[in-house]
C-alpha cells in the first residue's frame, strides 16, 4: 500500500458500503468474509509530489485492466454498473472527492432488487466482483481503488489455481482448460453452450486475475510493495505476521536509507540441524548467484555434503546491491559476507545452546571476497579453490592469449592444457615449478623456429607468476591441498569435495526449474514471492522426484542402490591381507630366469607388437602400487605385488643382498593414514640415503635403470584377476622399520590458507598492474605525440586518481 495520497485519515478509515450492492444474503456474507480475511485489494495513489505522474499512470492502467475506465464502461459489453456514489465537499472546491461503487452484472440479483424479470444481458452467477473508485472531482485524479476484482467463473478458476499451485505454467493451464471445455470436464458445466451462464474458456487477460488470486492464496498481497509485505510478515505487531517465516529468518534488516542494504537470511531448524550434522568439523561450500527476482538482489548459499554425497542447503543469505550499483553480480564485498556469515554462526550455535560451531574445510570459487570472509569468521578453516572454476579461469586466459585457427595454435593450446592437468594433480610445489620451467624451455626452443610459440610463453608466465606465485596459493588448488584437507577431516582424499558442483547444480535447479515454474510469462519473481518460496524447502521434494525417476527406469533399483553405496576409490592404495588365490599365483613365476622392472600379461606372446605391460612400485616406507586392473579397481595387494615381495625375499636369502624390510599396512584405513601423513610431511621416497643405496644396488643386480629409490619393477607373467581380501597381516613384524609420523597441527595448516589468500591478492594485483601499465604508458605517449597537454583544471583530478592507486599499494606494503 502506498504510504501517501490525497486521502484524509478519516477517508482512509471508511469501509466499502457493501450493503449498497444488490446481492443475495449468501453473497453478502461471502464478500464480508473476503474483507475479514484481507483478500480484498486496496490501491492508493499520489496526487501531489514528484511521483504523481507515474502513480496516476499506474492508476489508469489498473482502471483499464478492470474495465471500469470511462471508455470501457461506455462499451455495451461492459458488465459493470454503478450501485452507489457519494461526494465529499471540502472547504476548497478543487479538493472535493467522489466515491463510486461498481458491481458486476453477473452478481446482480434481480430478485433482491424487487424485479421478477431479469433485464441485464448476462446471467446471474453469484459473482462477488465489485470496485470502489475514489477520485478528485476537479482534476479526476485517482486517489484509491479497492474491492474484489476477480469475477466468479465457477470451477474454471479453482482448477486453474490448483494447477498453478503445482507449478504448471500458464500456457499449459490454458491448454488444459481448452481440453476440459471440449470434453465438458468441469462438474458444473452444461453440455449445451446455450445453457452456459458464464464464460468457461480462459483468455489471456485472465492470467492477471489468476496470478493475483494465486499470490493471495500464498499470503502475498500484490497490491503492496514487496519490501512492505516482508516487513509485515516479520513484524510481530502486524496482523500479517508470519510466525513460520519469522522462525526461519535468523536475520532481517530493512533498507531504511540510501546507504543501507536489504538483508534477509534464512535457515530453518532443519537446516541448522543439518549444519551441525554435515558442516561441523566437516566441509562446507559457499557460492553466490543473482538474477532471481526483479530487484537487485544477491543470494549466497551455504551447503554441506551428506552421507550419500548430495548437497544439503545450510543457509540462504539474501542482500541487496548498494545504491548506484550498475552490475548486481559485483554488488558485494568481504565485509557484508563476513557479517552475514557471523550472524549465521551465531544462530547455529544458539540452536545448540552456545556450543561452538567449527567447520574445518571450505570450497569456493576463485573469488577472494568469499575466501576472505570465510577466513575472518573461521580463522582455522582450510580453504580450497574449486577446480572447475580454476580450470575455467586458465582456459579463458589460454584462449585469450593464444588466438588463431592454425594447427600450430591448436597444438600449443593442447600442450598447455596437458600441462595444466599435471599441475592440478601435482603433489610437490617444487615439482610443479620445475614442470612449468621445463615447458618454458621447450616453448622457447620452438619459438626460435616459429614465433607463434611466444603466445604460449605468455600463458606460462600467467601460470607461474600468478597461480604458482607461492606455495600457500598452490596448496589451495593442487592435489596436495586435497590430501591436506583429508588429514584434517580424518578421511580419505577422495571423500574431500574439490568443486562447487553441488552448489552449481542446486542453483541451476533453483533458477531454471523451481523458480521458472513460478514466473509469470518469463518475468522475474517479486522479492516477497521469492523469499516466501525459498522458505519452503524445495530441495527435499526435488530429491524425492529424482529418486522416483531413477526407480522408474529399467534396472533403476539396482542403479539407485549402487549410487547410494558409492563407487570404488579413485586412488587405490596398497595393503596386504591373506589371499590363497593370489598367494598361489606368484609361484608360477620363473624366479631364476632373470627379472626386469616390467610385468608382462600372461596372455602376451613373443609375436605381440604391443604386449600388455604392468608396472609395480614398492617403496621402503610402506607405499606401493601396480598398474594392473585388479589393483586399480580394488587396491590392496594384487598377485604382482605379492610376486615382487617373494622375489625380494629370494634376493635376501639366496644372494645375501641387504634389502631393508618392507612393512605394508594391514588395512585400507592404515594405508590411507600412512599415505596422508607422508604427503603432508613432504617426504620424498629418495630422502633416505641407505634405502636409496639399497635400491641402486638391487637395480644394478637386476640389470635395470636406476630409480633413485622410488621402487623396483619385476618381470613376470600374469594370470586372470582373482582373489579377495578377508584378513590382514604385516609382511614384517619389526616395528623399528616403521616410520613414526605426525600430522601437522591445524594452526600450521590454516596459516597456510591465510598466506595463500594473501599471496593470491598480491598475485592478482601484480597481474592487473602488468596488464594496465602498458595502457597508462600509451596515454602518456598519446599526449606527447599529439603535443597536447592536460588542462590545468584537469591536473588535480588526474593526480588524485594516480595518488589514490599508489596510496592503496603503499598502505598494503609491509617491510
Amino acid at each position: 500500500m502506498r504510504q501517501h495520497s490525497g486521502l484524509r485519515a478519516r477517508s482512509q478509515a471508511t469501509d466499502v458500503p457493501l450493503k449498497k450492492l444488490i446481492t443475495t444474503t449468501e453473497q453478502l456474507h461471502k464478500i464480508e468474509a473476503l474483507y475479514e480475511q484481507n483478500i480484498a485489494e486496496t490501491h492508493q495513489f499520489f496526487v501531489a509530489g514528484p511521483n504523481t505522474s507515474d502513480s496516476q499512470i499506474e492508476a489508469a492502467c489498473l482502471m483499464a485492466s478492470l474495465g471500469v475506465d470511462i471508455d470501457a464502461r461506455d462499451d455495451p459489453s461492459s458488465r459493470w454498473n454503478t450501485r452507489w456514489s457519494s461526494t465529499a465537499a471540502r472547504h476548497t472546491e478543487s479538493k472535493d472527492t467522489r466515491r463510486v461503487l461498481y458491481q458486476c452484472d453477473c452478481g446482480y440479483d434481480h430478485v433482491a432488487a424487487g424485479s421478477q424479470t431479469r433485464h441485464v444481458p448476462v446471467p446471474f452467477t453469484e459473482c462477488l466482483a465489485h470496485v470502489e473508485v475514489t477520485y478528485m472531482v476537479h482534476t479526476e485524479q485517482i486517489l484509491r481503488i479497492r474491492g474484489v476484482f476477480d469475477h466468479n467463473d465457477a470451477s474454471v478458476y479453482r482448477v486453474a489455481l490448483a494447477q498453478l499451485a503445482q507449478g504448471v505454467p500458464m500456457e499449459d493451464v490454458r491448454q488444459a482448460n481448452q481440453r476440459l471445455v471440449q470434453s465438458h470436464g468441469y462438474p458444473e458445466m452444461p453440455r449445451d453452450p446455450r445453457d452456459w451462464k458464464h464464460r468457461w474458456v480462459l483468455e489471456s487477460r485472465d492470467s492477471c486475475s489468476l496470478y493475483r488470486q494465486f499470490s493471495r492464496l500464498n499470503g502475498v498481497k500484490t497490491s503492496h510493495k514487496p519490501h512492505l509485505n516482508i516487513h509485515a510478515w516479520l513484524d510481530p505487531e502486524a496482523k500479517e505476521y508470519n510466525a513460520v517465516l519469522a522462525d526461519a529468518v535468523f536475520h532481517y534488516s530493512a533498507r531504511a536509507a540510501a546507504d543501507e542494504r536489504f538483508e534477509a537470511c534464512i535457515a530453518t531448524k532443519d537446516m541448522k540441524a543439518m549444519a551441525w550434522k554435515y558442516g561441523h568439523q566437516s566441509q562446507i561450500l559457499l557460492d553466490g548467484t543473482f538474477g532471481l527476482c526483479d530487484s537487485k538482489l544477491l543470494l549466497f548459499i551455504l551447503m554441506g555434503i551428506d552421507e550419500d554425497g548430495h548437497g544439503v542447503p545450510l543457509a540462504f543469505l539474501f542482500f541487496s546491491a548498494p545504491s548506484g550499483n550498475k552490475h548486481t553480480a559485483a554488488g558485494y564485498d568481504t565485509k557484508i559476507l563476513a557479517k552475514l556469515l557471523q550472524l549465521w554462526v551465531a544462530s547455529v550455535e544458539q540452536y545448540r545452546n552456545g556450543e561452538k560451531f567449527r567447520p574445518y574445510v571450505a570450497v569456493t570459487d576463485t573469488d577472494m571476497k568469499e575466501r576472505g570472509a570465510l577466513l575472518q569468521v573461521f580463522p582455522w578453516i582450510v580453504l580450497l579453490i574449486c577446480r572447475v572454476h580454476l580450470c575455467r579461469s586458465w582456459k579463458n586466459h589460454r584462449n585469450k592469449t593464444i588466438k588463431g585457427k592454425a594447427a600450430v595454435y591448436a597444438e600449443i593450446r593442447n600442450q598447455l592444457h596437458t600441462l595444466e592437468d599435471a599441475l592440478v594433480m601435482s603433489m610437490s610445489f617444487a615439482g610443479a615449478k620445475a614442470r612449468v620451467a621445463q615447458e618454458c624451455i621447450l616453448l622457447e626452443a620452438s619459438a626460435l623456429a616459429d614465433p607463434s610459440y611466444n603466445s604460449g610463453l605468455v600463458h606460462l608466465d600467467y601460470l607461474e607468476n600468478y597461480w604458482l606465485q607461492s606455495q600457500g596459493l598452490w596448496e589451495s588448488w593442487a592435489e596436495f591441498g586435497r590430501h591436506r584437507a583429508a588429514s584434517v577431516l580424518c578421511c580419505s582424499p577422495d571423500k574431500v569435495v574439490i568443486t562447487t558442483n553441488h552448489l552449481e547444480s542446486f542453483n541451476n535447479v533453483l533458477k531454471n526449474h523451481h523458480i521458472r515454474r513460478k514466473q509469470r510469462g518469463g518475468r522475474r519473481l517479486r522479492l516477497d514471492v521469492l523469499i516466501k518460496f525459498v522458505q519452503r524447502r524445495m530441495e527435499r521434494a526435488e530429491r524425492q522426484r529424482y529418486k522416483a525417476w531413477v526407480l522408474s527406469l529399467p534396472g533403476g533399483d539396482q542403479l539407485w542402490q549402487e549410487k547410494q553405496t558409492g563407487r570404488p576409490s579413485n586412488q587405490p592404495l596398497m595393503f596386504l591381507v591373506v589371499d590363497e588365490g593370489r598367494d598361489s599365483a606368484p609361484t608360477l613365476l620363473p624366479g631364476d630366469t632373470g627379472l626386469s622392472f616390467t610385468c608382462y600379461s600372461s596372455v602376451a606372446t613373443e609375436l605381440d607388437e604391443e604386449p600388455v605391460i604392468y608396472t609395480i612400485l614398492l617403496s621402503f616406507n610402506g607405499l606401493g602400487s601396480c598398474s594392473c586392473p585388479d589393483f586399480s579397481y580394488r587396491g590392496g595387494a594384487c598377485k604382482h605385488i605379492r610376486a615382487a615381495l617373494i622375489i625380494i625375499d629370494q634376493l635376501r636369502a639366496k644372494r645375501g643382498i641387504q634389502i631393508p624390510a618392507i612393512c605394508l599396512p594391514s588395512t585400507e584405513v592404515d594405508a590411507r593414514r600412512l599415505h596422508s601423513n607422508l604427503v603432508l610431511q613432504g617426504i620424498q621416497l629418495g630422502d633416505n640415503q641407505p634405502i636409496a643405496a639399497s635400491a641402486h644396488r638391487l637395480t644394478d643386480i637386476l640389470g635395470g635403470p636406476k630409480l633413485d629409490g622410488v621402487g623396483i619393477e619385476i618381470e613376470a607373467e600374469q594370470d586372470e584377476i582373482d582373489g579377495s581380501e578377508e584378513e590382514s597381516e604385516c609382511e614384517d613384524d619389526n616395528d623399528d622399520d616403521e616410520l613414526s609420523l605426525s600430522v601437522p597441527s591445524l594452526q600450521t595448516i590454516t596459516s597456510s590458507s591465510q598466506a595463500g589468500l594473501q599471496d593470491q591478492a598480491v598475485a592478482r594485483t601484480l597481474h592487473d598492474l602488468r596488464r594496465i601499465a602498458p595502457a597508462l604508458g600509451d596515454l602518456a605517449t598519446l599526449l606527447r605525440d599529439t603535443g597536447a597537454t592536460l588542462p590545468l583544471s584537469d591536473v588535480p583530478e588526474a593526480s588524485i586518481l594516480c595518488s589514490h592507486l599508489l596510496s592503496h599499494l603503499l598502505l598494503s606494503y609491509r617491510p
